[in-house]
């Protein structure tokens, strides 16, 4: 008894299984598993940079982030290919939303991303708090942790930099944990 060879996949079909219930609406973090959401404040002029695993041709119709304190000011809501474990090269500038209420913000954009690794990123010129993951509960991000030194808090996925937004990215200077994982994308 052992491990069935897995099957051989023909020339032209998808190697990934078809989206549950196309039709339905859904708000996604590609690649990240997570069960409850919370929030935390964001400092004024950092970027925060969110890994995400888009694992089939997928078109975004809406990105978006949940305001659970109001903050006066935007919040400007961006994609970035992914350069060897970094962000690298524009895709997508969305736009910004308001903070000064509290609610879902979302941009209504047309974006395809193809299979493979991404950054969405945001940056705020307020201090809302956003919604993101609850690292309390299970949860597992589509990449490693991210470290620079032995025995370094390996936990710190969300990459940050205190800078204004460019292409390329600004390269980051450090990390925060991943309930700063606060941007959404929609995909019907």
């Amino acid at each position: 008894m052992g491990f069935k060879a897995a099957p051989a996949v023909a020339a032209g079909v998808a190697t990934s299984p078809a989206k549950l219930k196309p039709g339905v609406t859904r708000w996604v973090l590609p690649g990240w598993y997570a069960y409850n959401g919370v929030s935390f404040a964001i400092t004024a002029g950092r970027i925060y940079y969110i890994p995400i695993l888009v694992t089939e041709t997928t078109t975004y119709t809406r990105i978006g982030v949940g305001v659970d304190v109001a903050s006066a000011g935007t919040v400007d809501l961006r994609i970035y290919n992914w350069n060897d474990g970094v962000p690298g090269s524009l895709v997508l500038s969305a736009g910004t939303v308001d903070t000064g209420t509290v609610g879902a913000k979302e941009i209504t954009i047309s974006q395809e991303l193809t299979s493979g690794y991404y950054f969405l990123a945001f940056r705020g010129t307020g201090t809302p708090s956003l919604v993101g993951l609850d690292v309390t509960f299970a949860l597992a991000p589509p990449v490693a942790g991210y470290a620079t030194a032995l025995f370094a808090d390996i936990s710190r996925i969300i990459l940050v930099v205190d800078a204004s937004f460019a292409d390329p990215a600004p390269a980051p200077t450090g990390g925060r944990d991943a309930d700063y994982a606060m941007v959404l994308l929609r995909e019907n």
